[in-house]
């Protein structure tokens, strides 16, 4: 143990060393109340928490699994028991370890069997800390989502600086197209849609965009992932949907407010959503377009009954985000040009 811990030091790592399992769960509540994140490396044959038997590795990892099953373990072991193994991943093992065999073994090979043994134990530990790494990227969505909001607004800020000064136009326009380029690559409507609902249908069994019109709303594409048929049956329908807003509540909120929703199916929405055919749907997501404060259309999702909800609603919202962003580009751009044009 004190080997292990003393390389791991040399790794960079921060370890506390504790004999026993007990003195691990003690460890692991000071670690609770103190908000660190730990990593935890077990042995499987060691004293048992019960006073029984000989596999306290065990032990440990069924009352982690109980009670910090937030925190990833590795486990590692000299004994060659592949039950023992499928029970230990089972169990929600992140890595499981063989110890070097010693039998046999002249000191110049177990030291190099060691050596190897503490880098494997090394780069799965650095794996595990870029897992939760990518983990804590995705739960601040809504911070990208508001640093695209920041980029929109600098991004309108330089264009209202064109019609300003004609100096400045070739300079503005090209730090328009870099930042158009980066963020979507294409701002044609159809092009936009079918990224949003190839995208969006990964984790919705219907979605559809709508287009605003002055008479109401009506479908412009969508996309039905639960079955070829179905599909079929549901682009046949979709021709047929369209709507007033004022005549659906959640629908009218949300332009009002200019905010998406997600949740139970609102009961002014069910006729528009009878007219798509099958199954009342469990959960529903909408959000609206908006292109120069002005609502143009409508992301409309649903998940039908046994279905898991969506779990990617920042995401879509995201992909929204570009697409009103890509928009007024190209609103602007053709401003521009025309201003250009006129001016020589």
């Amino acid at each position: 143990r004190q080997i292990i811990t003393d390389k791991l030091g040399d790794f960079g790592f921060i370890v506390d060393a504790v004999p026993t399992p007990t003195e691990a769960l003690e460890k692991i509540a000071e670690y609770e109340t103190s908000a660190k994140s730990p990593i935890i490396v077990t042995d499987l044959v060691m004293p048992s928490i019960s006073g029984k038997g000989m596999f306290g590795g065990m032990e440990l990892l069924e009352i982690l699994q109980e009670q910090y099953s937030h925190i990833p373990v590795i486990m590692t072991t000299a004994y060659p028991d592949p039950n023992t193994k499928q029970k230990a991943l089972f169990w929600g093992v992140y890595y499981y370890i063989s110890k070097p065999d010693r039998s046999n073994a002249t000191p110049e090979e177990l030291d190099n069997l060691f050596n190897n043994y503490m880098e494997e134990l090394s780069l799965s530990i650095e794996n595990i800390i870029r897992r939760r790494e990518v983990y804590f990227e995705k739960d601040h969505l809504d911070i990208i989502r508001n640093q695209l909001v920041g980029q929109l607004f600098t991004t309108k800020m330089e264009l209202s600086e064109v019609e300003k000064t004609m100096e400045s136009k070739v300079g503005e326009l090209t730090f328009l197209k870099r930042t158009s380029d980066s963020l979507i690559k294409d701002s044609n409507v159809n092009t936009v849609s079918e990224n949003i609902l190839d995208y969006a249908s990964r984790d919705l069994d219907r979605v559809i965009i709508f287009l605003a019109r002055k008479e109401g709303f009506f479908a412009f594409k969508g996309k039905d992932s639960t079955g070829k048929e179905n599909n079929e049956q549901f682009q046949q329908a979709l021709k047929k949907v369209s709507f007033h807003p004022s005549k659906i509540d959640i629908i009218s909120k949300v332009i009002k407010e200019k905010n998406g929703y997600e949740g139970r199916v609102d009961p002014s929405l069910l006729p528009v959503i009878k007219e798509l055919g099958g199954n009342i749907p469990e959960r529903i997501v909408l959000i609206p377009i908006v292109v120069e404060k002005r609502v143009v259309g409508m992301f409309y999702g649903d998940t039908l009954p046994g279905s898991s909800p969506c779990k990617n609603v920042d995401a879509i919202m995201i992909l929204l985000n570009l697409a009103s962003l890509s928009m007024e580009i190209a609103h602007q751009k053709t401003i521009i040009k025309k201003n250009v044009s006129l001016k020589v």
